[in-house]
């Protein structure tokens, strides 16, 4: 049966077309990139096996894992967390091998105590088993995954590493990633927690190429040989010299040998130096696992070598066991042997190592909590040890002391045509091969020349199985004849459509001047090949051009021009090395500015003007073309017109400004292109001691001319009036300007007698003659009514007043004399009877007798 693989035909094809079309190359096949499995090969291209794996097996506390090389994992033993990955979690002890489910080729296996990972071709990492740590990798810390699920996050690992309760993933850029349980640091965030559901990097590590997980401790080794832990310390097993608790970020071993493989038990750890293959162990020894001859509850502190063993190629560590396989195929043991588990058929421990019986061509190992596992030609895997819980796999639950094979055999193909490759559809399982039987599939087990391996043939046919036809150009690049003329005449062999056929090496092209004939016409060098190009002929002058010609298979350069007489052209026409020699000269001057006007200082002499020259020598700047003759005069401290004086009347004038209150002083002037510090653009400053003083300013009556105006005080000094009785008014025609008041002074105006302090506007008036509030009007409403006293009775007629501020003589303050003729008769008087009203009160007293009148 054969498999053809069209796209590598494809790619052929095309390769070819292009061959035919240009020069004969190799036709190759892309080789896979391979992983860090060095043994590893994946045949992608090939139809029958999807994957060649070496095998390899892991045994975790209570079960097992067997990796075929297939890429296929069978698992037995305990399956209460549903660690075997058969959907279920029943039957809960399984004693015989069961293919895993839903898991993609894998060429890697790990087991920790109850559940299980595999590292498939991709590099993507799958888990299933117990989850109630997170050590799954879902994201969640709960209970069990019972199929084979991938661990999201996750691409380009190399390696994985099951512990007790969490798991480890080496990534190709040497990155660890971990991910579960976290009670002991051993996930490396450098903190403790319960769990970590999700792989997180590593920190604090160098670039690292194996790793090794323990019970609750991890190991890594990095590519320059050093080794790290990091995790549980109660024995030591970190390294680091003492006991702790814990160790929560990875530390150097120190006083080890550069090593080349390690693992991890419950609380101790192992080392292969890589020199020798010696082993280092140190951490617990209460059942000498540590294997330095003794073994109690005080731990070994420092790396230790191992006596009795070297040449070690492989390592493991059961819970307090250790193994490894020698260079000749041996197994050695050391530690716990409670269950057999040493394998020498007792099951009393041992501190120091010991063979394990019948055991010399061990190509694997791996070691549970008290059982070991081991893969051997023949029956692949043997186990010795614990087996309660059917970890060995040889169908039964009992403990055995000496290796048994499990119960997992070969399968072999009957192999018809006799080349070593059987047909995949007709198979045994067994150990070893019948007779016509043979351990690898053929891809056409009718023809004796293909198989995995053959040399392949151009025949389009795959002779060597590995889905490409005539991969490698079988019977190509060898020396052939096209039989075309010229160049196309040589070539190379290539297989094409599964002959071998003769491909020119190099194309028909354009004739060149070599001698051959490059376009495969029959001539050479026909029609002046790579002629009439610019070329040197090596002489001087115009003698230098040339032209090319091909004679003789040669290109010669052919002079264009002849030595003739000397011209003004800038040209060597004599071909005597000099330009324009023997000619009248004129003087040029350097117009390195290109202004017009030339450097008198650079000059030379021409018969005729070179570049850049002109024929004066004006410029008195030859670096700035706006400085020239002519130009317009700027104020930058430049001639600009070359007339030998600067910034000439285009200067500004500023005004020296001492106060910088931006007006300056008119006499003190300077001219300038810009304003120079303490100076105003500004004249008119009256004053340049004070800022405050300037034209324009505010005026504020201050003595001083505040606004430059020649006046002083004009428009703000106030009124004040002569107030010489000082009663805070004066006499309104008698007035002063000024800014405050000056002695003798008043703010008011308005006195009408400024020689006496009482009489001014509002004040009090008194009857006394005189304008006392300066009304204009004299002791108004002040004096008093008098009442004319002709009888000087000092009661005057009512009817006969006059106002007066004193009683005038012949009058009286009282009025209501009734008869002003008679003194006797007034207000009061003694009223006697008769018939005069004396008291004048408007009634008369009469008489009783005539008597009394």
């Amino acid at each position: 049966m054969k498999t053809k693989n069209m796209r590598g035909a494809r790619s052929c094809l095309q390769w070819y077309a292009a061959v035919l079309a240009m020069v004969s190359v190799g036709c190759g096949s892309s080789q896979l990139e391979a992983d860090n499995f060095s043994d590893t090969t994946v045949t992608a291209k090939q139809k029958l096996v999807a994957a060649n794996v070496p095998e390899a097996v892991a045994a975790g506390a209570y079960h097992s894992l067997m990796l075929r090389k297939t890429g296929t994992v069978w698992a037995w033993g305990q399956n209460q967390y549903g660690q075997l990955g058969t959907g279920s979690s029943m039957p809960a002890v399984v004693t015989a091998p069961t293919p895993v489910t839903s898991l993609p080729a894998v060429k890697a296996i790990a087991a920790g105590i109850g559940h299980s990972l595999a590292l498939d071709l991709d590099g993507q990492v799958w888990a299933w088993g117990q989850n109630s740590s997170g050590q799954v990798g879902l994201g969640s810390a709960v209970g069990t995954v019972l199929l084979p699920t991938k661990v999201v996050g996750l691409t380009g690992i190399q390696r994985i590493a099951a512990g007790g309760n969490y798991s480890l993933a080496l990534g190709m850029d040497g990155q660890v990633w971990a991910w579960g349980q976290n009670t002991a640091g051993q996930v490396g965030t450098g903190t403790t927690s319960v769990s970590v559901p999700s792989p997180v990097k590593v920190t604090g590590l160098p670039s690292i190429r194996a790793i090794a997980a323990g019970l609750s401790h991890a190991l890594a080794l990095d590519t320059n040989g050093g080794v790290w832990a990091w995790g549980q310390n109660t024995s030591g097993q970190v390294g680091t010299g003492s006991t702790s608790p814990t160790v929560l970020t990875p530390t150097q071993v120190a006083s080890l040998p550069r090593a080349r493989a390690i693992a991890a038990g419950v609380g101790h750890s192992l080392v292969i130096e890589e020199q020798f293959g010696n082993v280092w162990a140190w951490g617990q020894n209460n059942f000498g696992q540590v294997g330095g001859g003794g073994m109690g509850t005080t731990p070994i502190l420092a790396p230790t070598p191992v006596g009795g063993v070297s040449a070690a190629t492989s390592i493991a560590a059961g819970h307090y066991f250790s193994m490894i396989i020698m260079g000749n195929g041996d197994v050695k043991t050391w530690g716990q042997n409670t269950f057999g588990q040493l394998g020498n058929g007792t099951t009393e421990t041992s501190a120091v190592s010991v063979a394990v019986t019948g055991l010399g061509d061990a190509k694997e190992i791996a070691a549970g909590a008290q059982h070991a596992l081991t893969v051997r030609p023949g029956c692949p895997v043997w186990a010795w040890g614990s087996n309660g819980q059917g970890q060995l796999g040889n169908g039964t639950t009992s403990n055995t002391a000496m290796m048994v094979p499990s119960l997992l055999f070969n399968t072999f193909y009957f192999d018809g045509d006799g080349d070593g490759f059987g047909d995949e559809y007709v198979t045994e399982q067994a150990c070893t091969p019948s007779p016509g039987f043979a351990e690898e599939v053929d891809c056409d087990d009718y023809t004796p020349t293909t198989h995995p391996g053959a040399a392949e043939v151009c025949n389009s046919v795959d002779d060597d199985c590995n889905g490409v036809v005539d991969d490698g150009n079988p019977g190509g690049n060898s020396t052939c004849s096209t039989g075309r003329p010229g160049v196309c005449l040589a070539g190379t062999t290539a297989c094409f459509n599964g002959s071998v056929i003769c491909v020119q090496n190099e194309m028909a092209s354009t004739e060149r001047c070599d001698g051959l004939d490059n376009d495969c016409d029959g001539d050479r060098d026909e029609g002046n090949p790579e002629g009439m190009q610019n070329c040197s002929t090596g002489k001087l002058g115009v003698c230098a051009a040339g032209v090319t010609y091909c004679t003789g298979s040669t290109l010669h350069c052919v002079q264009m021009d002849a030595a003739s007489s000397e011209l003004c052209d800038g040209l060597d026409n004599d071909c005597n090395g000099q330009v324009d020699d023997g000619l009248p000269t004129q003087t040029w001057y350097r117009d390195a500015d290109v202004d017009g006007y030339g450097n008198p200082y650079i000059l030379t002499q021409n018969c005729r003007q070179p570049p850049s020259y002109v024929a004066n020598a004006l410029d008195c700047n030859d670096g700035n073309a706006a400085i020239r003759p002519g130009a317009t005069e700027v104020c930058d401290g430049w001639d600009n017109n070359c007339n030998a004086q600067v910034d000439e009347g285009v200067k500004t004038t500023y005004y020296q400004d001492a106060d910088a209150d931006t007006y300056g002083v008119a006499g003190t002037t300077i001219l300038a292109c810009s304003q120079p510090a303490g100076y105003a653009s500004r004249g008119g400053d009256c004053n340049d001691a004070s800022s405050s003083i300037k034209p324009g300013a505010t005026e504020v009556c201050d003595g001083k001319d505040n606004d430059c105006d020649g006046s002083t005080d004009e428009g703000v000094g106030m009124t004040y009036y002569r107030d010489a009785d000082a009663d805070t008014y004066g006499a309104t025609g008698m007035t002063i300007l000024a800014c405050s008041q000056p002695a003798g002074y008043a703010t008011r105006g308005g006195d009408c007698n400024d020689a006496s302090s009482s009489i001014k506007p509002g004040a009090k008036e008194v009857c006394d003659g005189k304008d006392n509030d300066c009304d204009g009007r004299a002791d108004e409403g002040v004096k008093t009514t008098y009442y004319r006293d002709a009888d000087a009775d000092k009661y005057g007629v009512t009817g006969t007043t006059t106002q007066a501020c004193s009683l005038p003589a012949g009058y009286a303050s009282i009025g209501g004399d009734c008869n002003d003729s008679k003194s006797a008769i007034h207000p009061g008087a003694s009223e006697p009877c008769g018939s005069t009203d004396y008291n004048c009160d408007g009634s008369i007293r009469l008489c009783d007798n005539p008597s009394d009148h």
